[in-house]
């Protein structure tokens, strides 16, 4: 739900900035899997080429090795 994403996001984030609200295509205040991973894929395809190139992905791996999906 829109309370749990928030809760999380808080927490990696320290403040919730409006994401929810861009990944939520169809506005039913709930993620589906399919608009999770494309706002995950989105915050890592930087230069919008749809494909995520070799330092997106170390930002990513990066992320990932910090903590920051530990704490969703």
């Amino acid at each position: 739900s829109q309370d749990e994403y928030v809760e999380g996001w808080r927490l990696a984030q320290g403040e919730q900035d409006g994401t929810f609200s861009k990944w939520d295509q169809d506005n039913d205040g709930v993620l589906t899997e399919a608009e999770f991973n494309a706002g995950v894929f989105m915050n890592y395809d930087r230069d919008r080429s749809g494909m995520i190139e070799k330092p997106e992905f170390e930002k990513a791996d990066r992320d990932i090795r910090e903590g920051f999906w530990k704490q969703l």
